[in-house]
């Protein structure tokens, strides 16, 4: 009660500060908002490059000779830089309202580039376009190529990056990173991917606008642009499911009211008892309600913006997972079926997880007359994840096994003014625990200060990026019985060369912090239905990467190597027998390691209205334990092609999914050997008339049965089998 009244007061005194933050930076400016809106509109040297106004972030692609147009801007100074493939091949200031179009062309050569550290090599998704909402945010992103699914199950999917997960990719939402993934690895992001403009995807270590923690990339969900709207727009989704009888409905509507621009989304999904091909995965499937709310003010010089997303989820967990005894367990294990009863239902019976996650983001903008650009965010994120046992003490139907609750506040200031870029940051986190122990409650603090400057010099591009000083702490509490505290300071360093805008080496020393599942956890974790075993005396895990990349129009391709001298990982252990049942553990390690990674695509075009490609992606790793083993948990070989037929309406995908055969693995380490290899066919058709899309498409439609890689549920069930799904599209 104590730590929960404390957590009232911190929250009572940071919403003070935010109402009084904006008051008093207005204060500073009292100019009356724009009466009169103005157009930038001209002609850049690159087609299809990216036109971006700063402070507002309003950005607009040039079209096949090059012209732009941005619409609703105040009069008043701006700085302009236009995009090519991910990098900057020009900026400029400019003071609307302008006489004449805008020329904008590069000086000397075409490929004369400088790198901008905010962006690093992004790929940029729209989540409408690929409406795979009931998969979470995994799902969107494996069309690129080095990110693969690493599953908990048929609902629990997460992206690893060049066979980096968990706190190896850092997540970031509304300016802010992403807090939740604090408690493991084992589930998914707490982020409705319908809630973002864009998904901007950031392969290689990009440790200065993202932290520590992105060694392998980074996944980014920017603050939306909605500050000057000339009427009100919007955006449905509607779809419908047979595995699961159930259908996902996402909805979008953003307008200006006398200068203030809104936007309001929210997101709806259903899903029974899912089903293999030959058996239902009792238990399974969903409920979700997700919405999220953005306000955006732009003056002359100021920029105001709010966000707020909430994400809502009781996520069903297969029950033949979940056994009260070692016996029971073993045999789930050996067992060909599942020993539960095969049933449907909508209902949520235990096990499950009922997961809140709130998130606000408060951001002010001020272009000053030197043209820097100041900037301060100020958020919040509340993380809550209950759990309902099935088996063990608390399987009262009312009764709540697990409590979790964290929240996190982040502070940021940055400065940014031609080729330099600076800024300093403070995180907060207090975690609160209530019944039965997962992870203690704790205090985590971090903070840090970074500087930045670009080169420019004949053809190539060069990025430094110094972290000048990062400093992390916890502080574990349990019961009044204090646990070991962990303390850390260093200094990360990424750098990045590249050539023509094709070639990129990559090549960075960074200090992962280890997070608290890894350091304290030491109890039964549901969606992998593992009992976790942490090691508090882990210190920081350093890793040295080197990254090497190509890509243009039809081939791109990346190879990565890593080393660590104490990587954190973890493997398969003995079955442990506790309060709340009997289940696999997985135990953390600290121990040297090496991996290498091989992933591209290509795209080739067979006729002007059929094209062809193919992505895959690879990872071969050892740790040094006593002896070499190979490196526990990693994906094997995984190839998509995919055939494409457009044209006039029509659009029509053919794709096939292929896993191979894990064949590096420990012996000691696996009750059972890794699955067969396998092969699942996908297909879609869609119809585009003026506003509307209609698209019909399934996956697995071989109905073919198989087990996932390294999925834990490979050891008492088959995945999802034949998924079809019919989606319509509207622009309002």
């Amino acid at each position: 009660m104590n730590e929960m009244g404390i957590d009232k007061k911190i929250g009572a005194r940071l919403g003070a500060y935010i109402k009084i933050v904006p008051l008093f930076f207005f204060s500073l400016y009292s100019q009356e908002p724009c009466e009169a809106v103005h157009e930038l509109a001209g002609f850049t040297e690159w087609p299809g490059s990216i036109v971006e106004v700063l402070p507002t972030g309003i950005q607009d692609t040039t079209d096949e000779e090059g012209f732009f147009h941005i619409h609703y801007l105040c009069a008043g100074d701006y700085r302009v830089r236009v995009w090519l493939e991910g990098h900057v091949v020009l900026e400029t200031k400019v003071r609307l309202p302008l006489e004449a179009p805008l020329t904008l062309r590069g000086k000397g050569s075409f490929h004369q580039v400088v790198i901008e550290a905010q962006r690093g090599e992004a790929v940029r998704i729209d989540p409408f376009h690929h409406s795979e909402g009931e998969k979470g945010l995994a799902a969107q992103l494996v069309q690129v190529p080095g990110i693969t699914l690493s599953r908990a199950g048929p609902l629990i999917n997460k992206p690893l990056i060049e066979g980096l997960r968990g706190t190896r990719i850092a997540y970031w939402q509304g300016g802010q990173p992403f807090a939740s993934q604090q408690w493991g690895e084992d589930h998914a992001p707490e982020i409705d991917p319908f809630s973002a403009e864009e998904i901007q995807v950031e392969l290689g270590p990009s440790p200065i606008r993202h932290g520590t923690e992105a060694v392998g990339g980074a996944i980014v969900l920017p603050l939306p642009s909605v500050c000057c709207l000339q009427k009100g727009e919007g955006r449905l989704l509607l779809s419908g499911m047979t595995n699961g009888r159930g259908g996902n409905l996402s909805l979008r509507w953003q307008s200006t009211v006398r200068g203030w621009g809104y936007r309001l989304q929210t997101t709806l999904l259903r899903l029974g008892t899912l089903h293999t091909p030959h058996y239902y995965l009792t238990g399974t499937g969903t409920e979700q309600a997700h919405a999220s709310f953005a306000l955006h003010r732009l003056w002359s010089r100021w920029q105001f913006r709010v966000f707020y997303a909430q994400f809502n989820a009781q996520i069903g967990l297969f029950q033949g997972m979940h056994t009260g005894n070692l016996s029971d367990l073993e045999r789930a294990i050996r067992a060909p079926f599942p020993p539960v009863p095969s049933t449907f239902s909508y209902r949520r019976e235990p096990p499950y997880q009922n997961v809140i996650h709130e998130l606000v983001s408060l951001n002010i903008s001020y272009l000053s007359p030197n043209q820097g650009v100041w900037t301060l965010l100020f958020g919040r994120q509340f993380n809550r994840r209950r759990e309902y046992d099935l088996v063990g003490l608390y399987t009262s139907r009312e009764g709540v096994a697990l409590d979790l609750q964290l929240t996190t506040y982040f502070l940021q200031m940055t400065y940014e003014r031609g080729p330099w870029t600076g800024g300093i940051f403070l995180q907060t986190q207090r975690n609160y625990r209530q019944y039965a122990y997962f992870i203690p409650s704790y205090q985590r603090y971090q903070a840090g200060g970074y500087c930045l400057y670009r080169w420019q010099r004949w053809e190539t591009g060069l990025r430094f990026e110094p972290l000048f000083y990062h400093f992390y702490r916890v502080i574990p509490q349990s019961g009044g019985q204090p646990l070991p505290q962990v303390q850390r300071s260093f200094l990360p360093l990424a750098f990045e060369l590249k050539y023509i805008a094709k070639w990129c080496l990559q090549t960075a020393f960074l200090m992962r912090p280890p997070n608290p599942a890894e350091l304290y956890a030491y109890g039964y974790h549901q969606a992998h239905a593992a009992f976790y075993i942490g090691g508090n005396t882990f210190r920081a895990e350093p890793i040295w990467s080197l990254r090497l990349s190509w890509e243009d129009k039809r081939l791109a391709g990346a190879i990565g190597a890593y080393f660590s001298p104490a990587f954190i990982w973890e493997r398969i252990g003995m079955p442990v027998l506790s309060l709340r049942g009997a289940a696999l553990s997985l135990n953390f390690h600290q121990s040297p390691a090496t991996w290498v990674s091989l992933s591209g695509r290509w795209i080739e075009a067979i006729t002007p209205s059929i094209v062809w490609e193919l992505r895959g992606a690879y990872v071969w790793g050892n740790v040094y334990s006593t002896r070499p083993l190979p490196f526990p948990l990693l994906p094997p070989l995984v190839l998509t092609p995919t055939l494409r037929f457009q044209r006039s309406s029509w659009e029509c995908e053919l794709s096939w999914y292929y896993q191979g055969r894990q064949h590096r693995y420990s012996l000691t380490s696996e009750y059972l050997p890794p699955p067969p290899a396998y092969g699942l066919l996908g297909a879609s058709f869609s119809y585009r008339l003026k506003g509307w899309k209609i698209i019909v498409g399934g996956e697995n439609l071989l109905n073919r049965s198989y087990r996932a890689y390294p999925d834990l549920m490979r050891f008492f069930a088959d995945q999802m089998g034949r998924q079809v799904k019919a989606t319509l599209m509207v622009s309002i």
